[in-house]
């Protein structure tokens, strides 16, 4: 990819951040609601948005290791997105 295409597509990488903040939001309000720490499934949805934005924004980037990084964080979120859709209340 070219210079030009990668100064262009740069901004992106503020999105995986606008989706680690919500995801912090999210759980906060959830937990000072209930009154006691939860982690909502939206949580883990915003998270491996967040973590799939981040790979194709250091992919961009040519930062492979960082991208590399983040597909394995990814793959913890998508675990336990899973297992919450698991669990019987």
């Amino acid at each position: 990819m070219n210079e030009e295409w990668r100064s262009i597509l740069y901004p992106l990488g503020v999105l995986p951040l606008v989706f680690f903040s919500a995801r912090f939001l999210i759980q906060w309000l959830a937990s000072e609601w209930k009154g006691h720490t939860v982690v909502p499934k939206s949580f883990w949805i915003l998270s491996l948005l967040g973590h799939a934005l981040m790979v194709l924004h250091t992919g961009i980037q040519l930062q492979y290791h960082v991208a590399l990084a983040q597909a394995c964080s990814g793959v913890i979120a998508w675990r336990n997105l899973n297992l919450m859709g698991r669990r019987k209340v």
